[in-house]
Order: structure tokens, then C-alpha cells, then sequence
């Protein structure tokens, strides 16, 4: 019998990583959700994914390295939600897009299957600290922050945003109510309608850009 061909035994490898990789970060997120970011360490996450405290280190090189690791993939993740959410037309205006982003990122913290999206609200909340300034987080928060701003300037040329709006001073603000409002959400779903929330939140963005 021949031996089996070099990069079938590299596929199968890279198989093995991949899984290693994704137990491990799935165990983590269960954790962070569970017990909050700073009462989390690599033995847990190491009981929990099944996973030795070796190989953790071996793959992310310290606690922090996987927490960035985590981030980054939640935060890509949920970009790819958030987009594929996000209906987008050519002839939308600069405002109207920013509503339906509105729109689109509360959604996530009501739907059906936002089980996993409170885990990226602690993550942000854990690089609060100057010490946990994840690179991951402050990359995030930098587009959402770039994001918005360019929209406002949109809106501004297209009419839609009254010139008199701050973009570099209303992005970060538009980013914190999201944020906020999100946070409210996941605490008390049961006691919030997200229905209304969303209304208001659009009423809200509304006369701050138009005004």
C-alpha cells in the first residue's frame, strides 16, 4: 500500500487546527457570556473546549492573544450578519443609510438568534480598562466611527443631513447610542420592547442629524 499523499496528511492537519481552534473559541465566548470577561482564565478555557492549556498557548501565545483572537473573529462574524441584515439601495441618502444601519444592529440584539451577540457587548465592555485595549476592539470601533462619519458627510452633500452636524463630533455619538441601546436589550429583554426601542431610536437619530 502507498503511503498517503503529502497534502492529504496537510489537509487533514489544517482540519484538526480549524476544529482545535473553533471548540476553543466557542468555549471561550460560553465563558466570557457565563462569567463575565475578567473571570475567565486559559484552565477554563482549556476544561471547557477540551483542549490542553499547552495548545492554547501554542495557538494564541497568552490569554490576551486569544481574547484579541476572539474579538476578531466575533467582530468579523458579526459584521457578516450585520451586512447581510442591511438592505442597501443606490438611491438611499446619506441619512437613510444610517437608519437602516440603525436599524439593522439593534436587530441583532432581538432576533431569534442573537443567543451569542451579548458576548461582543462584554468584550467591548472588558476593553473599557487602558490595560485591555485589544487591538481588535479599537479597530472596530474605529470603523463604525469612520463609518458613520463619512455617512453624515454623504447626507450632508446629498441634503439629507443639515450642514450644521459635527461629523468627526456626532460619529462617536451614534455609535455610543447603539451601543447603549444595546446594552439595554440584552439586560432586560423582558421588560424592553425592541419594537418601540427601534422606533424611537430612529426618531431620535432623525432630529439629531436633521436639526
Amino acid at each position: 500500500m502507498s503511503p498517503p499523499k503529502k497534502k492529504a496528511v496537510r489537509r487533514t492537519q489544517e482540519k484538526r487546527r480549524h476544529d482545535a481552534i473553533n471548540a476553543i473559541m466557542d468555549a471561550a465566548q460560553e465563558l466570557i457570556y457565563e462569567r463575565g470577561f475578567g473571570n475567565v482564565s486559559l484552565n477554563d478555557v482549556s476544561e471547557r473546549s477540551g483542549h490542553s492549556r499547552g495548545l492554547l498557548i501554542h495557538y494564541f501565545g497568552s490569554r490576551d492573544g486569544l481574547f484579541d483572537h476572539l474579538m476578531t473573529q466575533i467582530f468579523r462574524r458579526g459584521r457578516s450578519n450585520y451586512l447581510r441584515r442591511l438592505r442597501l439601495d443606490a438611491s438611499d441618502t446619506g441619512l437613510e443609510k444610517l437608519l437602516k444601519m440603525a436599524d439593522a444592529y439593534i436587530q441583532r440584539f432581538i432576533s431569534d438568534d442573537s443567543e451569542r451577540e451579548p458576548s461582543l457587548l462584554i468584550l467591548w465592555g472588558a476593553a473599557l480598562p487602558r490595560a485591555n485595549r485589544f487591538p481588535a476592539v479599537l479597530d472596530a470601533d474605529e470603523t463604525s466611527r469612520t463609518w458613520m462619519r463619512e455617512l453624515v458627510v454623504e447626507g450632508q452633500a446629498d441634503g439629507s443631513i443639515s450642514e450644521s452636524v459635527d461629523p468627526e463630533g456626532v460619529s462617536p455619538l451614534l455609535v455610543g447610542m447603539l451601543r447603549g441601546t444595546s446594552c439595554q436589550l440584552v439586560m432586560s429583554p423582558e421588560k424592553i420592547d425592541g419594537a418601540r426601542v427601534k422606533a424611537s431610536l430612529q426618531h431620535s437619530i432623525r432630529a439629531i442629524l436633521t436639526s
